[in-house]
Formats: structure tokens, C-alpha cells, sequence
């Protein structure tokens, strides 16, 4: 019975949001439905440069991020679709504080505990976080890649581009996929059974290429002791924020599967030109 191995990624939480159009004098506002995806960054300097997925923006038309203030547009300012990076500009910076790079992760070991933040689902559209608790299984990807970690599988739909961090509250990777193994009979039409599923994260020095290459300054931390669950996502929601990209106009198909269709949000939903 051989092994089908397979690394999809991990898709920002698909949602629906609901606008007024502007109308003339004569006429009453007709709402428009809006397809809008939503995944998870992080503040990496104090100019406001956020870090998340490639595939979390490539096809947004409009992007925002809650910040403490509320929400602030962000543009697009650098992109890796073969590491699946990207780099977002804030467009005020407020109050958030930046996240602490790990110097160096030579020293990585499996089963190594780590913390996943992000804002995933639907109750991470709507802005609320979540905080799981895993361990780093493989310092290589599923197929052998090197600038690849795999970590116990814990994440969402919508924890795509969050931080993964260590027991000192510092990055070491960006959550971007997820890995699955399947065993096929042979010379059968049975259903593949999943045997394995680990989460997939771009590593450190994957991140760090990508910011020198773009000449995007970060800020590298040499702390390494450890702290309580607690003060580490207290401290890490200070840089840790959900991102919404609006991709244009909702089809008739995601109508038809009775997606969620949220309030509009003052401030964030507008109509893309």
C-alpha cells in the first residue's frame, strides 16, 4: 500500500460582506455582496511593515488590518510566491509594537515547544485571536525542503501568515500550509485514508532572506529564556493582527453554499474600483 503524499496550503477564511452602493437622487441604494478572504500578519519594524502569506493577498483589490486604533488600509510593497511571503505597508502605524526575530534557529530540535497565534475562522474575521499550544515535529518539509519546518498540526483556516513562536515569545517561522498523507490501496477504489497531518511553516532564515533581499529592516532578539503562555501572547498581540482583502464581487456559487454574510464594517468595506 504506497504513501500518497501532498502539501496543500492553508487558506484564508473565505467570507462575504455586504455593502450600499451610492445611488442618485432618484434612486434607492442597491446592496452589493463582496467576496472578502482574511488571514494573519505581523509588524516588523517600526515603519509599519507587516509580514504575512503570498497567498493571504496576491489577489486582493483592497487590503485593511485591525490595529489596535481600528482598521488602517495597507498596500503591497513586497512578495515570494515560491517561499509564499509577502510584506504589506501600513498606512498609519499607531501604537503596535514589532515582533522580535529569533537571531538564529541553528539550534531548533524537534519536539521543541512552540506557540501559534492568529485569527482564524470566523470568530478571527470578527477580530478575535487564538492561541495554541505545539511542537515542532520535522525541521524539513514534507518532500525534504529545507527552508521548511513542520510543527504538530494546530492551525486554521485564517492562521495563514501568523507567527510561530518560541518559548521566549521570538519568530521562528510563518505558518503558511499544511501537509497530509494519505495510504492508497492498490488496484482499489476505496477512499484514501489520512494517515498523517502537520501544520507547514516557512523558516527563520527563509523570512530573513526574503527582508534583506527587499531591504526591509526587522528587529532580531537573542532572548532565549522561556515565559508563561500568558505573557506570550499578551506580548505577541501587540504585533500580531488579522488582515481582510477584498477580492472583488461574491459569485452566484458561494451564494449557493449559504456563505456568512457579516454586517459591513465602519471603515473597512468600500467599493473597489
Amino acid at each position: 500500500m504506497p504513501a500518497n503524499l501532498f502539501t496543500r496550503p492553508l487558506l484564508p477564511a473565505a467570507i462575504l460582506c455586504v455593502i450600499a452602493l451610492c445611488a442618485s437622487a432618484h434612486a434607492q441604494p442597491q446592496p452589493r455582496m463582496l467576496q472578502v478572504s482574511a488571514g494573519t500578519g505581523f509588524v516588523i519594524n517600526p515603519e509599519g511593515n507587516l509580514v504575512t502569506n503570498n497567498h493571504v493577498v496576491r489577489q486582493c483589490r483592497q487590503i485593511t488590518v485591525k490595529t489596535p486604533e481600528g482598521e488602517k488600509s495597507a498596500t503591497l510593497v513586497a512578495t515570494d510566491a515560491e517561499h509564499d511571503l509577502a510584506v504589506l505597508q501600513l498606512s498609519e502605524m499607531g501604537g503596535t509594537r514589532t515582533a522580535p526575530l529569533r537571531w538564529n534557529i541553528d539550534g531548533l530540535t524537534i519536539g521543541e515547544p512552540v506557540t501559534v497565534i492568529g485569527f482564524p475562522g470566523q470568530a478571527g474575521v470578527e477580530g478575535h485571536s487564538s492561541t495554541k499550544k505545539t511542537t515542532v515535529t520535522s525541521l524539513q518539509g514534507p518532500e525534504g525542503q529545507q527552508m521548511l519546518i513542520q510543527l504538530a498540526s494546530v492551525a486554521e483556516h485564517g492562521n495563514s501568515g501568523g507567527p510561530v513562536l518560541d518559548r521566549a515569545g521570538n519568530v521562528i517561522a510563518v505558518i503558511s500550509g499544511v501537509s497530509q498523507t494519505f495510504w492508497v490501496e492498490k488496484n482499489s477504489n476505496a477512499k484514501p485514508k489520512l494517515v498523517r497531518q502537520a501544520d507547514v511553516a516557512i523558516t527563520l532564515h527563509a523570512l530573513q532572506d526574503f527582508l534583506h533581499a527587499n531591504r526591509i529592516p526587522f528587529y532580531e532578539s537573542q532572548s532565549s529564556g522561556a515565559y508563561g503562555e500568558q505573557a506570550i501572547e499578551r506580548n505577541a498581540l501587540q504585533f500580531i493582527l488579522p488582515i481582510r482583502c477584498i477580492q472583488g464581487e461574491a459569485t452566484s456559487d458561494l451564494y449557493d453554499r449559504g456563505a456568512y454574510l457579516p454586517p459591513p464594517a465602519p471603515g473597512f468595506v468600500s467599493n473597489p474600483k
